[in-house]
């Protein structure tokens, strides 16, 4: 499983928070999102094997959000 953070732009109001959210939860392999409302970090734990950074990217761009920066942070199968 791999974490991915992404800075989103236009993550305001609890409704952003949700449609976000719901958007990602809808990508095959998605296990966990967790959206910040304070500064628009989006972090998306998924099974690379199942879905892809691009297809995260594209449900962001898709529930209307951008994307401006994003991290791939964590490989959590070497993690000892």
């Amino acid at each position: 499983m791999r974490t991915e953070i992404n800075m989103v732009k236009g993550i305001e109001q609890q409704q952003d928070k949700d449609n976000v959210t719901k958007a990602l939860h809808n990508v095959w392999g998605v296990r966990e999102v967790d959206v910040h409302l304070s500064n628009g970090e989006v972090a998306v734990s998924y099974d690379e094997n199942a879905t892809s950074p691009i297809d995260i990217t594209q449900a962001i761009l898709d529930a209307g959000y951008q994307v401006v920066k994003t991290n791939n942070i964590l490989n959590e199968d070497n993690v000892n």
